[in-house]
């Protein structure tokens, strides 16, 4: 395959005349430079002197074999030798970078065509993808007409995109970054048409030449003629559809929710671009800038296959890198002689060191230094909940008709079912959840037993957002939930957490007695304690593991995806005590504090009976009670150490009810808030 400079002059020659046409559209040097000079030079970007480390990124980014140092060579092995995804700490890159260098090389590529720069918070990715972004533009540019040399349309605009999960994002890190280095470049000034914080034009030589000719006819043009663009775009599969991409760039795509269904989930705006990448062939550009965070989603899966291999111990997809470092690695050796080609750098303008200050942090909160510094997927080492047994929550179930149930939020009651209801008022202005489920007794035919399963009606989610100057207005959730409790009759309990109850509590309980005909609901404030709390989240991540806890799927979440999920999935366990993440798209718990309240005071008859069942597996049972009560017969007494611990829990439930009817009877009904009280 032809390299970019026959490329380029290729497409020269087919202008008619070009040296007429050129005069005065290009910039004095016209030349494609190395990705370093083109980073460095006065005459082209004149960007800031880069750290050794960053010279080889960019270098290996752009297949530059010829242009890399004994020095370069040296780190990328050590970099593709460390890299170990078994490790605790994984880091480096592609292990087999050298065979996927080979096949790029040999199939017509100057640049690897997908890269995830997986590196931590101030490690310069942003930097990197600006310089290797511009350098793309710059190529373009070159070719004069890139719209004659890729077959698009004269008079298309070809388009950069960066997206994000919100506009602001996308232009205030990458892509502020690129228009930094464009406005202040001296090369791209020639051609510089319109520079926004949301976008920019940039006009080809070819571009100058149709204006030019414009104006010797005398036609006024009032149109923009500019055939490159770059734009920001919200993380809008819809919207972001369209148009022709040369590159695009997913910024912290790590971040995007993902896991529902939803137009702005990480899965659906990557299939929405990238097809627009494919009239470019191998020219085309993805980068993908992140620091890491949980082990699902687009960014997650695409940085396993970036690691994937065939039979032949061969890469499976050689036009991904990966790159996975620690945010002061990528200035690494600034003071090293030799790698700084004799000019070391000044250690006050070393952006990331792993000092003493960088190590107290790591100290002080290791989980959240582990993702952001050391650039370690948030995996499951500290979350609470298995994702994949709460993704169980929302899928189709059975229940003793043998009928798969699909549930959907319910506008109404049923008298036939006792309902309970938990309300998680806004503490500091947070969001203020409310949720209403009920319980079934439902038959495990493989196991002989019916056990009692909560079943989610409604839920709902006040955010301080949705309201006038971010202030939840109590009064309309009040009225809320008193139309809540007359549309669910039956409710028997409505709890409120005990923060900022107050606000509610009282006037409601005033006016559910003034209803006709009265309410019969208790009203209670629910005080939480750590031990309390913690009682809760066990007992749910129990009665999930067993499969008894059913809901439907809200849309409160980012871009109408399932908040309720998204909380759950990514609640941790530190130190003892379960919590919200403090960092990341996730960064409430309302809802979850909802179902976790629903679940403990609805199968409280379900957690008897484990705990009770268990205790029972692990004594050995002989005379019970004083009085001739036996919980067993001679026979079975002989045999004690060979009886099940169901065999002893139903044994014992037997001569219980045959007692005298002393004491509770179980056969009468149950207690708690399932099927009777």
């Amino acid at each position: 395959m032809a390299s970019f400079d026959q490329r380029n002059q290729k497409s020269l020659n087919n202008l008619q005349n070009p040296l007429d046409m050129l005069k005065g559209a290009l910039a004095e040097d016209v030349r494609l430079p190395s990705i370093v000079e083109f980073a460095e030079h006065p005459s082209f970007l004149g960007a800031d002197r880069l750290f050794p480390r960053q010279k080889t990124l960019l270098r290996l980014m752009c297949l530059e074999t010829e242009n890399m140092t004994d020095y370069d060579i040296k780190v990328i092995n050590e970099w593709a030798e460390m890299f170990n995804p078994s490790d605790e700490i994984v880091m480096g890159i592609n292990p087999d970078i050298w065979k996927r260098v080979e096949w790029l090389k040999a199939n017509g590529y100057d640049h690897f065509k997908e890269i995830i720069a997986i590196i931590g918070r101030r490690g310069g990715k942003n930097h990197l993808g600006a310089i290797l972004l511009a350098y793309q533009l710059w190529k373009l540019i070159l070719l004069d007409d890139p719209q004659e040399y890729y077959g698009v349309a004269r008079g298309k605009s070809i388009y950069l995109t960066v997206v994000a999960t919100a506009e602001k994002q996308a232009k205030d890190y990458q892509f502020a970054d690129l228009i930094n280095l464009i406005s202040s470049s001296k090369c791209f000034a020639p051609y510089i048409a319109d520079l926004k914080d949301y976008s920019f034009a940039l006009t080809t030589p070819a571009d100058k030449r149709r204006i030019a000719t414009l104006k010797a006819r005398g036609i006024e043009n009032h149109v923009l003629i500019a055939s490159i663009r770059g734009r920001v775009a919200s993380s809008n599969a819809p919207a972001s559809r369209g148009g022709t991409v040369f590159s695009v760039v997913y910024d912290e795509f790590a971040h995007m929710v993902d896991g529902t269904d939803g137009p702005r989930t990480s899965h659906a705006v990557y299939q929405a671009i990238n097809p627009s990448l494919q009239q470019f062939g191998e020219d085309a550009l993805i980068f993908i800038p992140s620091s890491p965070y949980n082990e699902t989603g687009k960014a997650y899966e695409l940085y396993k296959n970036s690691l994937k291999m065939d039979k032949a111990g061969n890469p499976e997809f050689p036009t991904m890198l990966t790159i996975q470092l620690p945010s002061w690695s990528p200035y690494e050796d600034w003071n090293d002689v030799e790698a700084c080609e004799g000019m070391p750098f000044n250690k006050r303008h070393v952006p990331q060191l792993y000092d003493n200050a960088m190590k107290a942090l790591e100290q002080r909160d290791p989980e959240t230094f582990r993702v952001e510094n050391l650039s370690q997927w948030a995996k499951v080492t500290d979350a609470f909940l298995n994702p994949r047994i709460v993704e169980r929550i929302f899928h189709p179930f059975k229940d003793n008709t043998g009928i798969e149930r699909i549930l959907t939020p319910q506008d109404q009651g049923k008298l036939g079912y006792i309902y309970y209801g938990h309300a998680d008022p806004s503490h500091n202005n947070n969001n203020f959840a409310v949720m209403v489920a009920h319980s079934e007794d439902i038959y495990d035919p493989e196991n002989n037993e019916t056990w009692t399963h909560v079943i989610v009606d409604y839920m709902n989610c006040y955010k301080p957002e949705d309201f006038p100057e971010h202030q939840i207005d109590y009064a309309m959730i009040e009225d809320d939930l008193l139309d809540v409790l007359d549309r669910f009759r039956s409710i028997r309990k409505f709890t409120f957490d005990q923060y900022g109850s107050f606000v509610t509590v009282d006037s409601l309980k005033k006016r559910i007695r003034a209803m006709r005909p009265a309410h019969r609901a208790m009203i209670l404030e629910e005080k939480a304690s750590l031990q309390s709390n913690q009682r809760q989240a066990e007992r749910f991540k129990s009665a999930i593991g067993m499969n008894w806890v059913h809901s439907f799927k809200d849309q409160f979440g980012p871009e109408e995806s399932c908040l309720l999920e998204q909380e759950l999935k990514f609640l941790q366990l530190k130190q003892g005590k379960v919590q919200k993440m403090t960092y990341g798209p996730i960064r409430t718990s309302d809802l979850s504090d909802c179902i976790f309240s629903c679940v403990d005071n609805l199968l409280e008859d379900n957690f008897h009976k484990l705990e009770l069942r268990d205790r029972l597996g692990k004594t050995t049972l002989g005379v019970a009670a004083m009085g001739g009560y036996h919980s067993h017969t001679p026979n079975e007494l002989a045999n004690v150490g060979q009886v099940s611990g169901r065999q002893k829990l139903k044994s014992f439930s037997s001569n219980w009810r045959n007692y005298n009817n002393q004491g509770h009877n179980p056969a009468r009904g149950r207690r708690g808030y399932g099927k009777g009280f």
